[in-house]
């Protein structure tokens, strides 16, 4: 891992974003890890931070996939079609 630092003072007040670090054997653009931080130490620090876990939903959580919430849709609203006809 080769890493590249950069400091550009930014015309805003927040100092935390001051030093950027990227590893330049593999950076290619947007969408590559970069590192940030008011120091260059900082900085290298937050590029060897591990990324954070995307966030599970509540249906990848409790073993429910699109399909089945889906499905469900479609067999209540087959219910209560059935259940409307029916009190007619």
């Amino acid at each position: 891992m080769t890493i590249k630092t950069e400091h550009w003072l930014k015309p805003i007040p927040e100092r935390n974003f001051d030093w950027s670090a990227v590893d330049a054997d593999t950076y290619d653009g947007p969408g590559c890890p970069i590192g940030w931080g008011p120091t260059e130490a900082a900085a290298i620090a937050d590029l060897k931070r591990p990324a954070p876990r995307k966030r599970r939903t509540f249906m990848h959580r409790n073993g429910l996939l699109r399909r089945d919430f889906v499905l469900l849709i479609l067999i209540l609203a087959a219910l209560s079609l059935g259940a409307a006809i029916c009190l007619r």
